[in-house]
């Protein structure tokens, strides 16, 4: 509603779509302006990334061509035409420059366990407490093989405390949960605690080796593994104190997609993460066709990748078809009607302290 300029630095799409009119882009050390909001920012650059690769085929086909006439014999190489030779490397450089400008692109892989279970656990009138706090109770709810829940809830309702219940950490205190046999569930956690500062990302990928066995079985250089999270060559042996915090999550991208499991929970996985990393592992989540539980803040995220939200709320959870929208709604509501309810008791509060001041002494 605002009508005074501002500018927004964020990785929240949502919030940008929603309250901007100009994109400036900065990316490889250029600006680039855009007039209009988000999501027309995102069509143009589907459209410019289609015009790049199409002239980066022409190049590379009329390169290709080129690079014949140059391997060309000592004698044709006497009367060569000094231009066209000059054009030749000129074609190179503009291919360098093309492929430069593309974009460069995060490659995540999920590797399911292999177990075939269709209820990945149950919960029976779960319930947890911290001493006298209740956290949860009367807790009844299944995860099927093929949900992807968006966990949602205050902060402080209980999201890395049901986390932790669903991975094994921590134990209901009361109720109980079923797992199917041999089921494995991992976090994906914000927090970095097993990044040693000191080490560098080639140590922690590698653990000693030059080579990272993989889920499906395929081995493959640590350089090469940590180019697919965006790594280059002078990042492999800097010292991960020296890392930025989306370097320090992509690292930790690589290390969790080192693991299969039947269950993969991810505990604000976009955090720090530039907005092409975060819709490079958005498609990788719409993708992967098992079971995924995410705790985020980024509304548009939760609303491209899950097909169930879990509202966490009084000490329950309520269960709602679809991503943010389906739940912003309700959230809403509640909040009109809390304030509601809040005023009518201020009001009927004030309404009895000024009665009780006109009652005679018996009636008081």
């Amino acid at each position: 509603k605002s009508q005074k300029t501002f500018i927004i630095i964020s990785h929240d799409r949502y919030l940008l779509n929603e309250t901007t009119t100009k994109i400036l882009h900065i990316e490889r050390g250029e600006i680039r302006s855009f007039e209009g909001n988000y999501l027309s920012y995102l069509e143009y650059q589907e459209e410019r990334q289609k015009e790049l690769a199409k002239n980066l085929d022409k190049l590379t086909n009329k390169h290709r061509r080129e690079l014949d006439w140059m391997r060309q014999g000592v004698k044709a190489r006497r009367t060569r035409s000094k231009k066209r030779v000059e054009g030749f490397h000129d074609l190179e450089k503009d291919i360098r420059k093309l492929k430069d400008s593309a974009k460069r692109k995060l490659t995540l892989d999920l590797s399911h366990s292999g177990n075939k279970a269709k209820v990945m656990f149950e919960i029976e009138n779960g319930g947890f407490s911290y001493g006298d706090k209740t956290i949860f109770k009367d807790l009844n709810l299944s995860l099927y093989r093929s949900n992807k829940i968006a966990l949602m809830g205050p902060n402080g309702a209980g999201k890395s405390t049901l986390v932790k219940i669903i991975a094994g950490e921590l134990e209901f205190t009361e109720g109980k949960i079923n797992y199917p046999k041999e089921m494995k569930a991992i976090v994906f956690d914000q927090k970095r605690e097993n990044l040693d500062p000191d080490k560098t990302p080639f140590e922690i990928i590698g653990d000693g080796k030059d080579q990272v066995h993989l889920p499906s079985g395929k081995t493959e250089h640590v350089n090469g593994y940590l180019q697919k999270f965006l790594f280059n060559k002078d990042q492999l042996n800097r010292p991960i104190a020296g890392l930025s915090g989306g370097e320090k999550n992509r690292l930790q991208l690589a290390l969790f997609m080192q693991k299969s499991a039947d269950l993969f929970i991810f505990d604000e996985p976009t955090n720090d993460l530039d907005i092409e990393s975060i819709e490079m592992l958005e498609q990788t989540l719409i993708d992967y066709e098992q079971a995924v539980i995410i705790i985020s803040h980024d509304r548009s995220f939760l609303d491209k990748t899950c097909q169930h939200t879990w509202l966490i709320e009084d000490q329950s959870i309520k269960v709602f078809t679809g991503g943010y929208t389906q739940v912003a709604d309700y959230i809403v509501e509640k909040k009109l009607l809390d304030q509601l309810e809040s005023q009518q008791k201020s009001k009927t509060n004030k309404n009895q302290t000024k009665n009780s001041d006109q009652m005679t002494y018996k009636e008081k």
